[in-house]
């Protein structure tokens, strides 16, 4: 009996020693469709209720050639210190630093903010990722907001983006064919009253 009471007891303190707490940052919806000339709005969404955060810094990646960042908007909604936030520096195919913490700590799952794109063309290599990786300088790596001195690793996960061209509508296809017979019809007409 008090072998069994030790080696339980020993399972329990090796489980709760070893149980990693999930922090995640993460891009929503994971994937759109898009056409040229369309606003692609990605939400940053944070889930900090496993092992809250005091925050950190984060970068963004993706294809200039295909969209052109607009801007990144924070939610009020969710508890953020505005003295902690930072808006990203736009880089060639960057967005580097954006930062967001509280320094009580981030216990809530929100969203952290919105990126907001214009499709501007056709993407070659469809779709096209955009990813989320940590920037320990632009607002400090993401420290737990449970013992504040443990360097969380984040789950992050990005999204992707396909656009395609504006097709042209069947009308169009119809107009033309209309404008090209009606000038065939003038034409064959004219060859008419010069042959007689």
């Amino acid at each position: 009996m008090r072998k069994q009471l030790s080696i339980t007891l020993f399972c329990v303190v090796f489980f709760f020693s070893n149980h990693t707490f999930s922090a995640s940052l993460l891009l929503s919806p994971s994937s759109v469709n898009a056409m040229e000339g369309d606003i692609v709005s990605l939400d940053l969404l944070a889930v900090f209720s496993d092992d809250p955060t005091l925050g950190g810094g984060i970068d963004i990646f993706y294809d200039q050639s295909v969209l052109r960042f607009d801007g990144f908007s924070f939610d009020t909604a969710l508890d953020l210190d505005a003295g902690f936030s930072r808006q990203p520096d736009v880089l060639a195919n960057e967005l580097e630093g954006i930062a967001f913490g509280n320094f009580n700590g981030i216990s809530d799952d929100g969203r952290v903010g919105t990126l907001t794109f214009t499709a501007i063309s056709e993407s070659a290599n469809s779709p096209i990722d955009i990813a989320i990786t940590d920037n320990a300088l632009a607002g400090g790596p993401f420290i737990s907001g449970t013992d504040f001195t443990t360097v969380q690793t984040l789950d992050l996960t990005g999204s992707s983006v396909s656009v395609s061209a504006v097709p042209l509508p069947a009308a169009v296809w119809l107009f033309g064919s209309a404008l090209g017979l009606l000038t065939f019809k003038s034409r064959s007409q004219k060859f008419t009253k010069h042959s007689n």
